[in-house]
């Protein structure tokens, strides 16, 4: 399996953080955003959002969740230093 290039994964996102002129705690906040976003998409009424924790598996949530300080460092350094 191929891994996409730094350039292709973050040079859009990086452009935002740079046109927005945004802070860590920003893309933090984003990213917070975009994780309950998912977590909603299929909510069971009464039992939040169960679809999220019961059918991802494990491994996928916390990389998701570990990825968020890779992410922010977005804010201070270029894509392909985040991808070393």
């Amino acid at each position: 399996q191929a891994e996409a290039p730094p350039g292709a994964l973050f040079l859009r996102l990086k452009a935002a953080i740079r046109s927005a002129n945004s802070a860590k705690a920003d893309i933090a906040f984003y990213f917070a955003h975009w994780f309950t976003d998912l977590a909603g998409a299929q909510p069971t009424p009464l039992r939040g959002s169960e679809k999220l924790v019961v059918m991802f598996p494990t491994s996928v949530l916390l990389r998701l969740v570990r990825s968020m300080g890779i992410v922010q460092d977005l804010v201070n350094r270029q894509p392909t230093e985040l991808f070393e």
